[in-house]
């Protein structure tokens, strides 16, 4: 059982999808300072740019499920209407 663990931990798929989400968030930050209409290409590219295609399947992946997660719209974060004086 300890040995399976070290292999799924030692994989180079899985610190190639590390490596995409970490260099997405760097390059989407990195964008957004200077160019905020870009960071949304920026993320792909800078994933595949540290984990290659996995890293960039990793990224999609994981904004896929940050999607899901918290898409609803309640009375606590609906924006309040502009009324019309």
């Amino acid at each position: 059982m300890r040995k399976g663990m070290k292999s799924l931990t030692s994989s180079s798929t899985l610190k190639k999808v590390a490596l995409g989400v970490g260099g997405a968030t760097m390059a989407a930050i990195a964008v957004s300072a200077i160019a905020p209409q870009f960071s949304r290409v920026a993320a792909p590219a800078g994933a595949y740019f540290l984990g290659g295609i996995e890293g960039v399947l990793g990224n999609f992946a994981l904004d896929f499920i940050k999607g899901r997660a918290g898409s609803g719209t309640t009375a606590q974060n609906a924006a309040p209407a502009m009324e019309v004086l």
